[in-house]
C-alpha cells in the first residue's frame, strides 16, 4: 500500500495546463459522481463468482470450473479490442458527430471480431489452440468448443452495451450506466438458475449461455438508456469539430491492443498453470481466486472514468488525485484484511463459491502475494485515465506490452526452475507484471508532462521572438 501511495503522489506534478477550469469539484460531487460507476464494477465483479459458485455445485465441479475458466479466457480476448469502448465514448462523445463516427469504427471492429470468434470454434483450429498452446486435456477439448460457440454474441454485445455506457458517462448519468449494469446481472441469473434447476445440461455450458443472456439484455437497455442522450445530442448546435478517422484510428488502437494484451495474458496464464503442479486444481481454483481479488479491485478500476469525465482543471485534479489515494488505501487495507483472516477466506471460498477444501487450500497463498496487486492497481488506473486524457495512450499500449512480457518470462521461468503449484505460480507472475507496468507508467507519464511542458514553453519563446521581429 506504501508504494502504491508513494508511486501516486510521486505524479502530481503532471497535473498542469489540462483543461480551462469548469464547474469547482468537491469532494461531495465526486464521490456522488463516481459511486454509481464504483456500484457498477462491484455488480460487474460478483457476476463470475456467481456462476462460479452455481459450477461447484453441480456434477463434475472441478472440470467444469476448468472448462470454464479457459473459455472465459478466450472469449476475453477475442472482446479485447472493444472493451476500451467505454473509456472512448466518455472521451470523444462530445457531439453527435462525434459520436456516430465512433459508433461507425465499432460496427468495422465487432464484424471482425465475431468473424475471428466463428473462426476459432471450427473444430481443426479449436483443436489446435487447445491441444498446441493451453495444453487441454483430450477430455476437456469438445465440450470447450461447444462452450465458446455458446459465447458468440459476447463481443458485439458488450462492444454496443460499453459505448452507450461511456456516452450516458459523458453526459453526467452514471447511475443509468449502473441500472444497465444491474439488469445485466439480473438476466445472467435468472438464465443461470433455469438452467440449474430445470435441466442437466453440462455446467460449463449453462455458464456461457447465462453470460450470453446477461450482455445480449445489457446491450438492449443501454440502447434504450442511451438513446434520449444521444436525440439530446442531436439537436444541439455544436462547435465541437468531428474527430478525424486517422485521429480516431491513432486514440483508440492503442487503447484497443491495451485490452487485447490484458485479455491475452488469461490464457498464458492458464497455459502456465497447465504445466505446474496440480493443474486440473489449480484450472479450477484461478478463476475463482481471481473473481474474488477482482471483487475489491473494482472500485479503484471504477475510478478511471470518473477521472477522464472530471478532469477539469489543476484544483480539481488534484481532488481526484486525493480521491483515488484515499479508495486506493481502502482497498488494500480492507482486502488485506479479507484475505488473512481466517473467517474472510472461508466465507467466500467455501460458503459464497462453494469450494471444495482441497481447492481452497491452495488457493490461500495466491490470495496473499494478490496483495501486492491490490496495492498496484490504483497507480494503473490513475496514470491510464490522464494518459487517456491527455491523448498519449500510446503509453497505456507500451506498459501492457510490458506487462505481458513479464507475465510470460515470469510464468515460464518458474516452470522450468521451481516445482511450484499451478495456481502460486499465476499470483506470482501476475503480481510481477503489475508491478513492472505500475513503474513503467510512472516514468512515462512523468516523461509525457515533461515533453509538453518544454513544447509549450517553445511555442511561447516562438511567439515572443516573432512578435519583437515584427516591432524591429
Amino acid at each position: 500500500m506504501l508504494f502504491s501511495v508513494n508511486a501516486i503522489i510521486s505524479v502530481k506534478n503532471i497535473l498542469k495546463n489540462y483543461m480551462t477550469t469548469e464547474k469547482e469539484l468537491t469532494y461531495k460531487k465526486i464521490f456522488i459522481f463516481w459511486a454509481p460507476l464504483s456500484f457498477m464494477w462491484v455488480a460487474m465483479a460478483l457476476e463470475k463468482p456467481i456462476i462460479n459458485s452455481v459450477i461447484a455445485r453441480m456434477p463434475f465441479a472441478t472440470e467444469n470450473l476448468a472448462i470454464f475458466g479457459v473459455v472465459f479466457a478466450l472469449s476475453l480476448i477475442i472482446e479485447g479490442p472493444i472493451i476500451q469502448m467505454l473509456s472512448a465514448a466518455n472521451a470523444l462523445s462530445t457531439s453527435y458527430d462525434n459520436y456516430k463516427r465512433l459508433s461507425r469504427f465499432l460496427l468495422f471492429i465487432i464484424l471482425i471480431l465475431t468473424a475471428i470468434h466463428i473462426l476459432i470454434c471450427v473444430p481443426q483450429v479449436f483443436n489446435f489452440i487447445a491441444k498446441k498452446l493451453l495444453n487441454l486435456n483430450d477430455d476437456f477439448i469438445t465440450p470447450a468448443r461447444i462452450t465458446l460457440i455458446i459465447m458468440i454474441p459476447w463481443a458485439p454485445a458488450i462492444g454496443y452495451r460499453r459505448m452507450w455506457q461511456g456516452v450516458l458517462i459523458r453526459a453526467g448519468r452514471t447511475y443509468s450506466a449502473t441500472i444497465i449494469m444491474i439488469i445485466r446481472i439480473i438476466a445472467t441469473i435468472i438464465a443461470l438458475f433455469i438452467g440449474y434447476f430445470f435441466t442437466d445440461i453440462r455446467g460449463s455450458y449453462i455458464a456461457a449461455a447465462s453470460l450470453s443472456v446477461g450482455v445480449i439484455t445489457g446491450a438492449i437497455i443501454a440502447a434504450i438508456f442511451a438513446s434520449k442522450t444521444i436525440q439530446e445530442k442531436k439537436i444541439q448546435s455544436d462547435n465541437t469539430p468531428v474527430i478525424s478517422w486517422k485521429d480516431l484510428f491513432v486514440f483508440y488502437m492503442p487503447l484497443a491492443l491495451t485490452s487485447f494484451v490484458t485479455m491475452s495474458s488469461r490464457p498464458i496464464i492458464s497455459a502456465g498453470i497447465t504445466r505446474g503442479l496440480l493443474p486440473i486444481e489449480s484450472l479450477a481454483a484461478w478463476p475463482v481466486t481471481y473473481s474474488f481479488v477482482f471483487l475489491f479491485l473494482s472500485f479503484p478500476y471504477s475510478f478511471q472514468e470518473a477521472a477522464i469525465a472530471l478532469f477539469s482543471g489543476k484544483k480539481n485534479n488534484r481532488m481526484l488525485l486525493n480521491s483515488i489515494i484515499a479508495i486506493g488505501a481502502i482497498t488494500v487495507f480492507v482486502y488485506a484484511a479479507a484475505v488473512l483472516s481466517p473467517f474472510g477466506r472461508v466465507f467466500f471460498l467455501s460458503k459464497i463459491s462453494g469450494l471444495p477444501e482441497y481447492l481452497i487450500s491452495i488457493s490461500i497463498t495466491p490470495l496473499i502475494i494478490m496483495i501486492i496487486v491490490s496495492s498496484v492497481v490504483p497507480v494503473i488506473t490513475w496514470l491510464r485515465a490522464v494518459n487517456i486524457h491527455e491523448k498519449t495512450t500510446s503509453t497505456i499500449a507500451i506498459a501492457v506490452f510490458i506487462n505481458l512480457t513479464v507475465v510470460v518470462l515470469t510464468m515460464t521461468l518458474l516452470n522450468m526452475f521451481f516445482s511450484i503449484v499451478g495456481i502460486t505460480a499465476a499470483a506470482i507472475s501476475f503480481a510481477a507484471a503489475v508491478s513492472a507496468e505500475a513503474v513503467f507508467l510512472i516514468i512515462a507519464t512523468k516523461r509525457n508532462a515533461a515533453g509538453k511542458l518544454r513544447s509549450a514553453q517553445q511555442r511561447l519563446h516562438n511567439s515572443s521572438t516573432s512578435a519583437t521581429n515584427s516591432q524591429d
